[in-house]
C-alpha cells in the first residue's frame, strides 16, 4: 500500500489545511478515494513529490 495525500484546494488553488493520509493500492484507487472527498473544494493527489492527479470540485464539475 502507498500512503497518498490528499489536498483540498479553493476556488483560487490554494491549499486549504493540512492534507489526508490515506493508504491506497496504486494511483487509480487514490483517484477512486479522492471521488469521495470532493465537497465543494478540488483535491489534489500526492506520492511523495510526485503529483498524482487534480480532482475537481463538484462546482467546476457542473459549470463544464
Amino acid at each position: 500500500m502507498i500512503e497518498y495525500r490528499f489536498f483540498r484546494v479553493d476556488q483560487r488553488d490554494r491549499i486549504q489545511g493540512q492534507p489526508r493520509i490515506i493508504s491506497c493500492r496504486d494511483d487509480n484507487s487514490a483517484r477512486i478515494e479522492a471521488l469521495q472527498l470532493v465537497d465543494g473544494c478540488a483535491i489534489e493527489i500526492w506520492d511523495c513529490e510526485r503529483k498524482v492527479a487534480y480532482i475537481p470540485s463538484n462546482e467546476q464539475h457542473i459549470s463544464q
